[in-house]
């Protein structure tokens, strides 16, 4: 196999260098412009046309061209591939002026055999969608074919690209060749030599290779915020060594900036879909040499022939000539030489790819025992690519602890906004500077009984509250009393009665946490409806105030019993104790009860205590205590009293309050009482002391004939 490459100067030198070959039938030229006169390119094609007219001949205008790892300026590189092909057969087209997409397929299903190993393609680098171009591929080349080259160039000036086929020159157009030959080796690598750092940010509005949001906010906004208001003012020049980088298939494809647009858009070098994450990229000439070592010590140990490098115009403007310390030890492999461009054509992961940025290298072989590289030594990091390095590595790290925070961030929210949706429980987002509700779920919907989301979330917190709590304080200062302990303690769980959207008043239990929700305060609510359990503590409440009630009442007049009468006797002689009032103890006894039972039964027993205790009640005052302690027998616990004489008085009601005939079942009954009285602190200061005189008083009273009033140690009649 033998790989010539040669650069023009002139005719003769040309034609010298053509005829110091032996050639046979199967030939490639490649030419690399970067000499943009075309008539001087059509002077070239002609003589090549005459002396080798067996050749096929593609190229393409540059950017800049390599030789055996030189780099060029605007010259013409003539490469032409002759022995090596001795066993594979070459097939070339180009298509000019149709849609990228067809013209890629169209050329590319013209030139394709079964066994083809590899294509070779160039495109008018300023006029052709390189993406669209490989669309067209996708469903003509198999995933082992590889496909290599790239879009032409025109020293960065961007007026003018072309591509050449044979002896055409022409614009806006596509050539391809495909080598077909079942045992043809052919190794194939990219160095990006770039690195994404920072966050990923997803391309939320673009058309074709023109983005105009990143996370919904303007790119001029985003490239502003992390590279600075100056790169902003000098766009496009200033972004160079800063493009954007997107994975596919696991390989880093930068889309470096090209132009800005009249609607506030940034176009790129490739197509960048919305949808997709993207990362800004940052490049440093200690990265190129890693790269360039990886590289070399990957083809060192392949069969190659031949070398092709296309490599990106925008990489060179920014690394400038240190890229030929990634070219030099690969030419020592295999002739070497290629061109810069305006977008690389790259198969890798069984699919192809337009990239930016980007060194690709081809390397081809019929024969499979060429392996007698010896690996160059390594180029050694200097302390300033060590530095850099490390800074690198320590953003890159930072970056992706950031990343695996915002990770489980996500995760966090997509189980917050499950829970959010499916609890049960009603829950609602606030807005604590305004107090409206920002969001809400279906059953914070169904507790307020409102029609839709929206009617909610046009609510005041105040529209959802009375004026005033069930304790009696005013909404609107309990709840800030609330918001206060939630925010104190993380958290705060209470009782809340909630208006409906019809007015109707709702107990709920109210669970306040404030949050921080997209980098805004917030208070999380959960309300749970607790009507029903309202209802059961109420009923409780009834039921236990019911036994309360009858362990401390007659259940036949429902008055006071022994027990509550004995306890209220207590709390009296407690308050007595500490201070200079005095209190009297009644007891009552009726007489000729028993008879009336006797006589009557005891139904009309019964109805006549529940009479009797009826106008006992209404003869004393209302502070005073009427307790029935069983059968006949009565009792008067009288507070706040002057003198012993008002406690007699109150006696003699009583005792007159029977002197009407009582009228019971149309019977008339005429009943009369005993009373006794006891004072204290006159008569005692405890209450068994109080209780046994005011019994002698009222036993001293029916011993002296009934019917009358008897103080303790003084008797006075009616």
């Amino acid at each position: 196999m033998k790989h010539a490459v040669h650069e023009y100067t002139t005719n003769d030198k040309l034609k010298d260098w053509i005829h110091s070959y032996t050639l046979t039938n199967s030939i490639l030229i490649q030419i690399f412009s970067g000499v943009l006169d075309t008539k001087i390119v059509q002077n070239v094609l002609n003589i090549l046309r005459k002396e080798i007219p067996e050749a096929i001949v593609i190229g393409a205008s540059t950017s800049g061209e390599i030789l055996d790892g030189t780099m060029k300026e605007e010259t013409i590189i003539i490469s032409i591939s002759m022995s090596i092909f001795d066993k594979t057969i070459l097939k070339s087209m180009h298509a000019i002026g149709k849609d990228s997409k067809e013209m890629g397929h169209d050329v590319v299903s013209a030139i394709i055999e079964d066994d083809t190993k590899s294509i070779i393609m160039f495109a008018d680098g300023l006029k052709c969608n390189g993406d669209e171009i490989l669309y067209g591929l996708e469903d003509v080349v198999s995933d082992d074919i590889v496909v290599s080259g790239g879009m032409s160039g025109d020293n960065g000036n961007f007026e003018k690209t072309f591509c050449i086929h044979g002896d055409k020159i022409f614009e806006a157009g596509i050539v391809a060749v495909s080598l077909s030959n079942p045992t043809l080796e052919v190794f194939r690598t990219y160095n990006l030599s770039w690195r994404p750092i920072g966050k990923r940010m997803k391309i939320t509005k673009s058309k074709g290779n023109i983005i105009y949001e990143l996370d919904n906010k303007p790119i001029k906004e985003i490239y502003s915020k992390y590279l600075g208001s100056q790169v902003v003012a000098h766009m496009p020049a200033s972004t160079i060594e800063f493009p954007l980088i997107i994975n596919e298939n696991n390989i880093d494809i930068a889309r470096s900036m090209i132009a800005l647009t009249d609607d506030n858009g940034i176009m790129y070098a490739g197509a960048i879909p919305k949808g997709k994450e993207v990362r800004f990229g940052i490049g440093s000439p200690s990265m190129l040499a890693q790269s360039a070592n990886k590289t070399y010590s990957i083809a060192s140990q392949q069969s190659i022939e031949g070398l092709y490098i296309y490599s990106c115009s925008a990489r060179k403007m920014f690394i400038g000539r240190e890229l030929e310390s990634e070219f030099t030890p690969l030419a020592t492999i295999a002739p070497l030489v290629g061109f810069f461009t305006y977008g690389e054509f790259y198969h890798g992961y069984k699919s192809n790819k337009l990239l930016n940025i980007t060194t690709t290298t081809l390397g081809l072989a019929e024969y499979s025992d060429i392996k007698n590289h010896h690996c160059k030594e390594h180029k050694e990091l200097n302390d300033d690519s060590l530095t850099i390095n490390a800074l690198m590595n320590l953003v890159e790290m930072t970056n992706k602890e950031n990343e695996e925070y915002a990770q489980e961030l996500q995760k966090q929210k997509e189980l917050y906004a499950l829970v959010f949706k499916n609890t049960l429980s009603g829950v609602m987002i606030i807005d604590i500077e305004t107090n409206k509700f920002i969001d809400c779920n279906e059953n914070a919907i169904k507790i307020l009984k409102c029609d839709s989301k929206e009617s909610v979330l046009n609510l005041h917190l105040s529209q959802v509250s009375p004026e005033y709590q069930a304790d009696g304080r005013l909404s609107s200062e309990k709840f800030d009393e609330m918001n206060a302990i939630a925010v104190k303690n993380g958290s705060h769980t209470f009782e809340w009665v909630h208006l409906t959207k019809i007015s109707e008043e709702i107990w709920i239990e109210v669970v306040l946490t404030p949050i921080v929700l997209d980098d805004k305060k917030v208070l999380h609510v959960v309300w749970k409806d607790i009507a029903k359990r309202k209802e059961s503590e109420a009923e409780i409440i009834k039921q236990k105030n019911l036994l309360d009630y009858q362990a401390h009442h007659d259940g036949l007049t429902g008055l006071p019993n022994r027990t509550l009468f004995y306890h209220r006797l207590q709390q009296a002689i407690k308050k007595g104790k500490g201070q200079q009032g005095i209190f009297t103890v009644l007891f009552i006894d009726l007489d000729g009860f028993k008879t009336v039972n006797d006589t009557h039964g005891h139904d009309i027993g019964n109805k006549t205590l529940q009479e009797v205790s009826r106008r006992f009640k209404n003869a004393i005052r209302r502070e005073d205590t009427l307790a029935r302690l069983g059968g006949d027998e009565f009792s008067i616990l009288t507070e706040s009293l002057i003198k012993k004489e008002d406690a007699v008085l109150l006696a003699k009601k009583v005792l007159m309050s029977l002197d009407r005939v009582l009228l019971i079942e149309q019977l008339e009954l005429k009943l009369s009482c005993s009373i006794g009285l006891s004072c204290y602190p006159d008569d005692g200061i405890e209450m068994d002391e109080l209780l046994i005189n005011a019994d002698k008083a009222m036993y001293t009273a029916k011993d002296n004939g009934k019917n009358n009033v008897e103080v303790y140690k003084k008797i006075i009649n009616k």
